[in-house]
């Protein structure tokens, strides 16, 4: 066994520094004399010593997992020379059974963190407690402090586990373990929130890792009044990667700081490669919003292994995102691969395999596999149809539509569609608003076309939005759009960077006979609607283009507005100098979001 003296620097580089960080140096922390001569180099010796009970070489498996290149091998994929995740498991479990304290360690911080196994906040509890054992009372502190999370941390915690949280916790301050007093608030907080929040309160100037649990219960109003400003500043004096997350997730929703999505998903990108929820939300929103990361591939990887271990959502996220085609998560094989591989674990999935089917049915290179694929991507769509799955429905429209393995037929593709549109999926609404517009297998009914894009819209779709938008200058016969939906949209396109195109559409908009229709004071009230829908817009650098792309006329009705609610003292000439931008931001900061503003974001 591996003697127990890099314990504590292996727990306190897993406190500090993430599990990633534990999980990268374990191997520089064992004696090489424990290892002999087994190098993570031989892996085909490894597999074979780990077979015949080796304790090193079950050790050295995990090492290999995490320390060597993989080739782009996703992590359920190995070789001669590459371990897969879950054979890197195995060893790490076997060597920990047989007694090895550092894979114990590394072990225990893996499971409570949910870093590359699935996440078991009890089985962490177990190792823990045969580490304390094997301890010495002085040297726990680390220990004490794990232990108290994993007991807090169980989605069955008792009052029992909640108490004993709390001495372990308190145990671990007394002996330095700062980081604690967070753990013993969450405790505390079970039974009596405001203590949890006045010994944060107590803490909070002394030690800095009271300042994130406490801006939490400040934001949500736990154990005593909300306090938005002081969460707020509390925050920013925390350059933590949890907790620059933390203004992420506030700024991505928009509930206490100002709603801005590309900030917010840099910040949460930051924390993505080591924390469960932070990643699968990340990748969620991804699917809405276009953010480029400095580093993706931890975060692209991360979320391979989740799907590997079976993650509620995980697979499904992965191949959204992969299908999405966003920079950074491009491989089209890996999404064939992954696609195949998860299509049981959610019907989006399935959808996706006849999808891929189809694809093959229309391109394989004989007549025998198309035919093959043809089968598999009806016998896929009737199963899945079968089960009301929404997007089937629209899948077998585009085939049908399109003359893919069925005969093209669009009274049928619009049918299968609207099937698909009722049961909620947002691209057959989008599609069926398509068919409705060019009267394809139904007449034309641009009303109902544009019923459905906003159905669309009120389910999150960025896309029909954007298509609304595009229509407003085309909506002098109908006039249907409304101003928020014309003007308020347009803002908030580019304000929530999707997409570089956002800033020359204020041109069209302006330059269009719908806006007769208004007069300039309700086109400026528009403009503003959508700046306090989106934040974003008035950040310096993009007020400033915009302003160069909307009329002056309106920049001067805006002016007016700043100089009545006293935050501009210059006179109203429409020109939005450096003062009149200052106060613009001021005003958005103080009205904050329409109460009937539609919620962003992928659900």
């Amino acid at each position: 066994m591996p003697p127990l003296r890099s314990l504590v620097v292996v727990l306190s580089l897993g406190l500090v520094f993430g599990p990633a960080a534990v999980l990268a140096q374990e191997a520089r922390l064992i004696p090489a004399q424990f290892f002999g001569k087994l190098s993570i180099d031989d892996v085909p010796r490894l597999r074979k010593r780990a077979a015949s009970g080796d304790m090193a070489a079950q050790h050295l498996l995990w090492t290999a997992y995490r320390d060597k290149p993989r080739g782009g091998l996703p992590p359920w994929e190995g070789s001669d020379d590459i371990v897969t995740r879950a054979e890197a498991e195995q060893g790490l479990r076997q060597a920990a059974g047989q007694g090895d304290a550092e894979a114990q360690a590394i072990l225990a911080v893996a499971l409570l963190q949910g870093d590359s196994v699935a996440r078991d906040p009890r089985g962490a509890q177990a190792w823990l407690m045969r580490l304390i054992e094997a301890t010495a009372p002085a040297e726990r502190g680390q220990l004490d402090h794990l232990l108290a999370r994993a007991l807090v941390e169980a989605p069955d915690a008792t009052p029992e586990d909640v108490a004993r949280a709390i001495q372990l916790a308190e145990e671990a301050l007394a002996l330095g373990i700062t980081q604690a007093i967070g753990t013993k608030a969450r405790a505390l907080s079970r039974s009596d929130p405001a203590a949890a929040r006045a010994l944060l309160e107590a803490a909070v100037a002394g030690n800095r890792h009271a300042a994130l649990p406490l801006a939490g219960m400040l934001l949500r109003g736990e154990g005593g009044a909300r306090d938005v400003k002081r969460a707020e500043a509390l925050l920013a004096g925390d350059d933590s990667h949890e907790a620059r997350a933390e203004r992420g997730r506030q700024h991505l929703w928009g509930g206490a700081f100002a709603r801005l999505p590309q900030r917010a998903l840099t910040l949460m990108s930051d924390i993505a490669t080591y924390d469960i929820d932070t990643r699968q939300e990340l990748a969620r929103q991804l699917l809405t919003y276009r953010v480029t990361f400095p580093r993706p591939e931890p975060i692209f990887y991360a979320l391979q292994e989740d799907a590997d271990i079976g993650r509620l959502g995980a697979a499904l996220a992965l191949v959204r995102l992969l299908r999405a085609n966003r920079e950074g998560f491009r491989d089209e094989k890996l999404w064939f691969d992954a696609v195949r591989r998860f299509q049981d674990v959610h019907p989006r999935i399935a959808v996706y395999q006849a999808e891929i089917a189809g694809r093959w049915a229309k391109l394989g290179s004989t007549e025998a596999n198309r035919a093959l694929f043809a089968r598999e991507a009806t016998e896929l769509l009737a199963r899945l149809e079968a089960a009301n799955v929404a997007e089937a429905y629209t899948l077998h429209g585009d085939f049908l539509a399109k003359g893919i393995v069925f005969r093209q037929d669009d009274v049928a593709a619009q049918a299968m569609l609207r099937k698909g549109a009722e049961l909620g999926d947002t691209e057959a609404m989008l599609a069926l608003a398509s068919v409705q517009e060019d009267g394809r297998g139904i007449p034309k009914d641009r009303a109902q076309a544009l019923d459905w894009l906003r159905r669309a819209a009120a389910a999150g779709s960025v896309e029909a939005r954007k298509r609304i938008a595009y229509r407003f200058r085309f909506d002098g016969i109908d006039k249907k759009i409304t101003l928020r939906e014309g003007i308020g949209e347009v803002v908030v396109h580019y304000g929530d960077g999707h997409d570089g195109a956002a800033l020359t559409a204020f041109g069209g908009v302006f330059a269009n006979s719908r806006l007769n229709d208004f007069s300039e004071a309700e086109v400026a009230a528009a403009i503003l609607d959508g700046m306090s829908m989106s934040p974003g817009a008035v950040e310096e650098d993009k007020l400033v283009a915009m302003v160069k792309q909307v009329p002056q006329r309106y920049w001067v009705l805006i002016e007016t507005l700043l100089n009545a609610e006293g935050l501009l003292s210059e006179p109203a000439q429409g020109y939005m100098e450096p003062q009149a931008r200052d106060a613009l931001r001021s005003w958005v900061d103080r009205v904050g979001p329409p109460a009937n503003a539609p919620v962003r974001g992928t659900p």
